[in-house]
Formats: structure tokens, sequence, C-alpha cells
């Protein structure tokens, strides 16, 4: 077998896809220009440097990438790989070829390699990555997508653009701050596990089934000399307790997608790893193993999806989650018409304003509660720095103070936690739950109520 192919590819259609909103028939045909003339231009610098083409990449990315790894361009705004030569590319590299570190890219013959994406820009690769089904779309397709409808990833692929999280800085930052995480929770897994990453920049397509892609956080080499996928994940420390019992469902099917697209006999499983804080208590890790009929399965469910709705242009049932399918409609639908299974449903003329009247509530509502919830962690700032003001005494009962004019009660609530060992009930039934309940330490929690002071006879509180 074959390990060998360009470290410059471009197995992009010349054309959009034929699902995709017609006005990006022109944005699609210049970006295709544009990547494959810079695709073909990198593989010439290659050639006059008799070079190898791996090592080549790594010289170009060094010289015309900025620290944050983001294709530099010029004052124009055209990318410094377009404008200069092939021959200026290699007299610009040229130094670096005796002094740099490099490594072989990994390669997988039995899928198709589409792009590096070493050498694409943000706005190239969101149209790129909207050509086919990645693997967070698998749990859209199998329905058990935690944050996204199936009616909003079907706008997403007709409109070739990623969800826009312009009007929610919360998920703006969430999804910020995961990219920025992601070589860190990669090493730790590395470092923990005695593995090695192996360098793969490529997004991949299934070899028979066209739609279906792969763009694959790490690829690992584990102790065993065995490959395997790395999938980063980063949350909060709410999402804690589902990841103590596995991989939760909707992040499941990514990296199954990802061993079927590869399908390559070097590849002995796939693990998640998940960081909640900047300690070792907060990183979750799971492995989840090849299951060929489980990945059939997935390709099954997928196709009938995407042949149902996105090739065919029709939305899917809307989900009856009302902030979801507004989300969706107002991210990606410009028209009066919503298409529900293949059939029109026009919109009145005044159903329309009165939507965008409840997503501008709604808006607000999310921005006080953003307020509220900022104003609680004040509160609760305040209350434990109140409490240790206080002699042991006055913790407990009443205090009135004339200058405020309201009768206070300081206390101390008693909290426990409780917590379940599940590897205990996975090998026991369920009647066996109180033999694995298990009781954390007690906390106290500061607590302080008031009201005012009654009104004394003859004179004011």
């Amino acid at each position: 077998m074959s390990y060998t192919y360009t470290a410059f590819p471009c197995a992009l259609p010349a054309k959009k896809p034929g699902y995709a909103d017609k006005a990006l028939a022109e944005a699609w045909a210049d970006m295709y220009v544009r990547v494959s003339a810079r695709m073909e231009k990198l593989r010439q610098v290659a050639l006059l440097l008799h070079e190898d083409e791996d090592k080549v990449a790594w010289a170009l990315q060094r010289v015309f990438t900025d620290d944050e790894g983001v294709l530099i361009a010029n004052a124009d705004h055209e990318l410094l790989l377009d404008v200069l030569s092939a021959e200026e590319l290699s007299n610009k590299i040229r130094p670096l070829l005796d002094i740099i570190k490099w490594e072989p890219f990994a390669r997988f013959p039995n899928a198709v390699a589409v792009v590096n994406c070493m050498f694409i820009t943000n706005s190239e690769w969101v149209l790129i990555r909207c050509m086919g089904f990645g693997g967070s779309d698998s749990a859209v397709a199998m329905g058990i997508h935690k944050y996204e409808s199936s009616s909003e990833r079907t706008m997403a692929h007709s409109k070739m653009t990623l969800p826009n999280t312009d009007h929610d800085a919360g998920k703006a930052f969430i999804f910020a701050y995961g990219h920025q995480k992601e070589p860190l929770v990669i090493k730790t897994f590395c470092e923990l596990s005695n593995s090695k990453q192996i360098p793969c920049p490529f997004l991949f397509r299934h070899k028979k089934w066209q739609w279906m892609t792969a763009n694959i956080d790490a690829i690992v080499q584990l102790s065993n000399g065995k490959l395997a996928i790395f999938e980063a994940k980063t949350s909060s420390t709410f999402s804690e307790d589902e990841w103590k019992g596995g991989v939760p469902q909707h992040y499941l099917r990514q990296p199954m997608q990802y061993m079927a697209v590869l399908d390559d006999e070097r590849i002995e499983c796939a693990f998640i790893g998940m960081v909640t804080s900047n300690k070792l208590d907060g990183w979750y890790c799971h492995r989840i193993d090849r299951d060929i009929a489980a990945e059939e399965d997935l390709i099954k469910h997928e196709r009938e999806f995407f042949d149902r709705y996105i090739a065919a242009g029709r939305l899917p049932d809307w989900t009856g989650e009302s902030e979801k399918d507004l989300y969706a409609f107002f991210t990606y639908e410009k028209s009066k018409e919503v298409l529900t299974d293949g059939k029109k449903e026009a919109l009145s003329t005044d159903t329309l304003p009165l939507l965008k009247q409840w997503a501008s509530l709604d808006q607000k509502r999310k921005e006080a509660e953003a307020v509220l919830n900022g104003l609680e962690e004040q509160i609760s700032l305040l209350t434990l720095q109140v409490y240790e003001t206080l002699d042991e005494d006055s913790k407990e009962g009443f205090l009135v103070d004339g200058n405020t004019g309201y009768q206070w009660t300081i206390g101390c609530q008693v909290r426990s936690k409780t917590s379940v060992d599940k590897d205990v009930l996975k090998l026991k039934y369920p009647e066996a739950y109180k033999e694995a309940v298990k009781i954390g330490s007690t906390i106290c929690a500061p607590k302080i109520a008031y009201k005012r002071t009654p009104k004394q006879k003859g004179g004011a509180a």
C-alpha cells in the first residue's frame, strides 16, 4: 500500500455543489481558482528546490504565516503566497531548508486529501467545509445534537456558511476559547499517554461517499506504534457530570465518522479528551474503538439525511424548540418562505414583523440574564466578605443596624454533595443504587437575608 501523495492537494470541484445557493456560484468559482492556482504554485516551489514537499510546506508556513498561523497578506489584502512567483517563494525559504525542523505528514490513501489547511484562509475554509458533511454534523443527522437543530445545519449548507456568532458574544467566546485551547488539550493527552502527535493538516473526504468529510484535530501515535484519532474538546465545570460516565452521545459520532472516512488498518481507535479547568482533575478522556457495524449505520443515517434534505434543498420539520428554530431562521433564511420537508409555507406580511419582534425581545432577555448573573456573582462575593468580617457570635442570629434601617439575618447554610459511582452501577443491578452512593464532604455556604426594621412608635425606623 502506497502512502504517498502531494502535500499540496486540491481535490475541489470547479463548480459549487448543486445544493448551495445560486448566489454563491461566483464566490465558489473565485475560491476554486485561487486555491487550485496556489497549490499548483507550491508544488512548483518544491520542484524548483528539489526538496521533499512536506519539508517545503513547513518552511513556507514558517515564513508566510504569523504567530497565530494566519497567512500573511500585503496592504491590498492579497496573500503573499498568491502575489509572489514560484521563484520568489523559493528564494524566500531557501535559507531555512538546511536548518528547519520538520516531520512528514500523516497520509491515508483510502481517503481523498481535499486540501492542505495550512495554506487556505478562514473564509476559504468555511466554503470548503460546507462542501460536505463533517464530523460535527453527524449528531445532527442522528437527531441527537445538543446545540444545533437539523434545520440550522441544512440552511448552513445551502448558504455555505457556518453559524454566525456575532450576535451572541457567549457563543463567540466559547468557539474562540476552544480553538485557542485545542493544542493544550492535545499536548496533555500525549504527555499522559506517552503518545506522539503526527502532523496531518489535510481535510479528507470519503472515497465512496464524497459528501462525507473529516477535519481531524490530531493524529497520534500510541506507545504500541499504532495510530489513533484524537478529538479535543473544552467545556466548563457544569458539563463534568455528563463526561464522567463516558462520551456524551452528541460527541460520540464525530470520531466514528473520522475513522470511517480514513478507513485505515493502522488506526486502532479514537480518543476524545476534554478539559474543564487548569487542573488535571478537570481532565476527562475516553477511548472509542473501531466498530464497523456502527460506522455503517452512521453512514446510512447521514446518507439519508444528506440526500433527503441537503441535496434536495428541503428543510426538516422544525424542532418545536422556538429558540433553536428562530435562531436558525434569522441566521440563514432571508426570504419570506419557510420550507418544511419540501413544502413551502409562505409567511404572511403580519407574521414576519412579529417574529422579528420576538427575536429582538429574546435578545434583550438574554442580555438582562447576563446582567442578572453578574449581579448574583457580586452578591455572592460580598456575602462571603461580610461573613468573614463578623465575630463568631454575630454569624448566627439577628443584627439591627440603625444606619441602614434593615434587620439582617446572617447564617450558614450547610450543604452536602452526593455523587454516584457509575463504575459500580455498571456491575450491579439498579437495586444496588444505595451501595454506590457516596456522600461527599459538607460545605458551609454563608447566607444573608434582610427585612425592614419595624417602625417604632413616635419615630422613624
